[in-house]
């Protein structure tokens, strides 16, 4: 062979090690639900039961669930803003959704709101942060961090919750 067919092409590029894809274990989920402060359980289930985004699950009304039918409506999500701040948009790539939820995440959300959200007002926010605002991605990680050194879960991130949800 006279010429090398593969001069001139490129090769696709490596994957680094830290952007891999990690599926938690059921054990580790169930040891970061116990480890959750019970103000943060719920966010916790919401993202590894429903597959719900950080900024989703941060966004969620009492209203979005419907406790009797067990489904959720993903219909807008929490992006920060400059200092603390909070901007409400719809959900990313136009991913507005129903998801159906399992009885024991209708039974986790119904503790949560029965336990820490009380009220009438079906808008009230699931989770709050500042003032009567959901909470900041800061507020959540700070929570998230905390959960995951109590379950000894170190190298998993909130994110991961989703592709065990979408696993299963």
């Amino acid at each position: 062979m006279t010429t090398d067919p593969s001069d001139g092409v490129t090769l696709p590029r490596g994957r680094r090690a830290e952007a891999a894809m990690v599926l938690p274990t059921p054990a580790q989920v169930r040891a970061l639900l116990d480890a959750a402060d019970p103000r943060f359980r719920a966010f916790v289930a919401l993202a590894a039961f429903a597959g719900l985004r950080l900024g989703e699950a941060a966004a969620l009304r009492v209203a979005d669930v419907s406790f009797l039918g067990r489904v959720l409506h993903v219909c807008r999500q929490v992006q920060r803003t400059g200092r603390g701040a909070v901007e409400i948009r719809p959900p990313k790539y136009g991913s507005e959704r129903t998801v159906y939820l399992a009885d024991g995440l209708v039974e986790i959300l119904a503790r949560h709101v029965a336990e820490h959200r009380p009220g009438s007002d079906p808008q009230r926010w699931m989770f709050t942060g500042e003032g009567d605002n959901p909470p900041h991605q800061d507020t959540v990680g700070y929570w998230w961090r905390k959960t995951r050194t109590e379950a000894g879960a170190e190298g998993l991130k909130l994110h991961d919750l989703r592709h065990f949800y979408a696993s299963g």
